[in-house]
């Protein structure tokens, strides 16, 4: 029986799951959502599914992706990207914007990833959410 959610190779066959990574980078791309900060392994899995369209470099102030990070400085709109299981990174930045005059939309995407976008507020309060996380948070 074929089903189109497996895939047959030989006799053996295997369920086919999408990387939570490849939805994210796909609703990143219907959204206009190109420029992102994000933890190490997702900022990678962003750039190796987002095939240079979608941009992301690393939150915390670390030398990892530090040319991907360049090239975010130089653009104002930027988004944060952060997996469910960092919920320490996701209090750090709530308890950032209660304090800061920083107003944003957040959202969870696909049960697996929290979005916080649409920036608007003084321009240094906004800029230091590029490198917020302290290096092994």
């Amino acid at each position: 029986v074929k089903s189109p959610m497996v895939k047959v190779i030989g006799k053996l066959s295997f369920p086919k799951h999408e990387n939570p990574s490849v939805k994210l980078v796909k609703y990143c791309n219907a959204n206009d959502i190109f420029n992102v900060y994000s933890d190490r392994n997702t900022a990678a899995q962003i750039n190796f599914f987002g095939y240079g369209r979608v941009i992301a470099g690393v939150y915390d102030k670390g030398k990892e992706l530090r040319r991907k990070n360049q090239v975010l400085s130089m653009k104002n709109k930027f988004s944060l990207i952060i997996s469910k299981t960092n919920i320490k990174h996701l209090n750090l930045y709530k308890k950032y914007l209660e304090k800061s005059s920083v107003e944003f939309s957040q959202m969870l995407l696909n049960k697996e990833f929290w979005l916080l976008t649409d920036f608007k507020g003084r321009s240094d309060e906004i800029n230091s959410l590029r490198n917020l996380i302290p290096i092994n948070f």
